[in-house]
């Protein structure tokens, strides 16, 4: 867990949070906005420790009667003759009675083994010390279009084009998994579904037609039969069939994207931490899920594919061909998934699969709690509704190694504000299950420092951590369709990233360079207007949806 400064800024507010500044004109009124400043108050969840424990505790863990707090010695203790730890939750304020037998976190980073599970049948792979790891029998499915429109040319109008077909492009980078999982992860498993008017399944026995014409419409059909695809084998066992079967792929027919996906998440679910990598290069067009004339229910059910995914702990990625294949719509599973999304050329195929095969799943269906001192509470998505708790959990789902989260608090009133002290506890709470299947609950603590000079909070920034929190929070407001405020908050973003250029060194120089350009390309796509969310995702370009979704979804390698 890491802190926007090494301040808690206390803010001299008012009920409606009022440190406000002029950010822009709108141009059709020439009337201001108004938005709150962007602050330090905020912290950053960085999963790659999670593999590596300080202090561990294999009995349950003490929670407070009346918040998610978890008991450590920052708590008061006091003994008495019943033979019970009687202690006062420093968050909310409640009194606690637990036995003493019970452990008590003594360090600022423990994991508590909720559930051990010395059976796993799980797919995520273990850290190997060495290039080939044997140890990695993640589950890969490709689930790639093979539509019509993907045997047209890359590059039409030269000579010798007929061989730089979309499909020829994927099929080569397909094979180059293939290749590299032999060498390297040998004990892998790879799945291939295909889809154009109708979509097969492949395997190293045989190519079938699974949902046919009659079957793209059917739901529950679909889902049986997924849940009913035999176990894949390992790319050792299978890799001279499947490439046989890629380099014979022919383009034929329409787009049934949605009843491929609903297929290829049915059989995946029954291998936790296993990878879907979508791939088309148009929209979905037949069945389930079909955009050609978008509906809700179009919406709903991506939405359906998604939350299944993740309860399942199935990450899913979309590299799309091309501009038209409505990633507004179907961003939802990648948002839900931690997966990545992209608009690619087929030429950098292989180098896009090889970027989500190598990024390591480290934890599978995770929560994250963070929890206050009483005079706080989360901003949920930067909108200042709920001020009612001290705390908040987050369903964050599958977590790779470069992933990271943001989130940003904020104090309740002025009489609240006059009651906080010189420091303020922080408890982060991670509830995930690890790459062996064993049930973790993670605990961080933290203290911070209180200032109530801006000028002290911003001198002392973590840019890093300013900068993943603000672009996550402008995505998640987008992603609710408020573009007034998603717009108002980069505006405000810029502001903070020009004062901080007077306090800081040249190292932070790549940070504020990487934050001032990433404002400036999500404002050059971002189009303001009062329709309806339906609406405002129907009008959206695949590359606006597709900087919104990989902002949510927040790769630190990329800075």
């Amino acid at each position: 867990m890491h802190s926007g400064s090494k301040f808690v800024y206390v803010y001299d507010n008012s009920s409606s949070e009022s440190d406000d500044e002029d950010v822009t004109k709108v141009e059709k009124n020439e009337s201001h906005e108004r938005s709150r400043k962007i602050d330090t108050n905020a912290i950053k969840i960085d999963f790659k420790n999670l593999e590596s424990h300080s202090y561990i505790c294999h009995s349950q863990p003490i929670v407070c009667n009346s918040c998610p707090a978890i008991a450590t010695l920052e708590n008061d203790f006091d003994n008495d003759l019943s033979s019970q730890h009687k202690w006062t939750c420093k968050y909310c304020g409640a009194g606690n009675s637990d036995e003493m037998t019970t452990s008590v976190s003594i360090e600022n980073d423990t994991s508590y083994f909720i559930q051990e599970n010395t059976n796993f049948s799980g797919t995520c792979p273990t850290q190997s010390n060495s290039e080939i790891d044997i140890n990695d029998t993640t589950l890969i499915c490709f689930c790639i279009d093979t539509s019509v429109s993907m045997g047209h040319d890359i590059y039409p109008g030269l000579w010798d084009s007929s061989s730089l077909t979309r499909l020829n492009a994927l099929k080569s980078a397909v094979l180059q998994q293939i290749d590299y999982l032999q060498e390297y992860k040998p004990n892998a498993k790879i799945s291939l579904i295909t889809f154009g008017s109708t979509v097969s399944h492949h395997d190293s026995i045989s190519s079938e037609i699974l949902i046919n014409d009659i079957l793209v419409n059917d739901k529950e059909g679909i889902f049986s039969i997924g849940k009913n695809i035999p176990n894949a084998l390992s790319i050792k066992q299978t890799s001279v069939e499947l490439t046989n079967i890629v380099k014979n792929l022919k383009p034929d027919g329409s787009t049934a994207l949605g009843p491929a996906l609903l297929l290829a998440v049915a059989f995946c679910s029954s291998f936790h931490g296993s990878k879907i990598i979508l791939c088309t290069d148009g929209e979905a067009n037949v069945g389930l899920g079909s955009l050609n004339g978008t509906t809700s229910n179009s919406v709903d059910f991506y939405d359906y594919v998604g939350q299944y995914a993740k309860d399942n702990g199935v990450s899913i990625s979309l590299l799309t061909i091309g501009a038209y294949c409505k990633i507004s719509q179907l961003g939802s599973v990648v948002a839900a998934t931690n997966g990545s999304v992209k608009v690619v050329d087929p030429i950098d195929l292989g180098d896009e699969f090889r970027e989500i095969i190598d990024d390591r799943l480290i934890a599978i269906n995770m929560k994250a709690t963070l929890v206050l001192p009483k005079q706080f509470y989360i901003r949920n998505y930067g909108f200042l509704k709920n001020k009612s708790n001290n705390y908040q959990t987050f369903e964050i789902g599958n977590v790779t190694q470069n992933k990271e989260y943001g989130i940003e608090f904020g104090i309740k009133s002025l009489i609240d504000r006059n009651s906080i002290g010189k420091a303020v506890l922080f408890q982060l709470i991670l509830n995930y299950s690890d790459r062996d299947g064993n049930r973790i609950c993670r605990v961080y603590g933290k203290s911070l420092k209180t200032t109530k000079s801006r000028e002290e909070a911003e001198e002392n920034a973590d840019l890093e951590v300013i900068t993943v929190n603000a672009m996550q929070q402008a995505a998640r407001i987008q992603l609710l369709g408020k573009l007034n405020i998603v717009r108002s908050r980069l505006l405000a973003q810029e502001r903070f990233f020009a004062r901080q250029e007077q306090w800081h060194t040249l190292a932070a120089n790549r940070i504020l360079a990487f934050g001032n350009q990433h404002v400036k390309d999500y404002l050059s796509e971002l189009i303001v207007t009062d329709e309806t969310l339906e609406k405002q995702r129907a009008k959206q370009s695949d590359q606006a949806a597709a900087k919104m979704f990989q902002t949510l979804v927040f790769d630190k390698s990329k800075i």
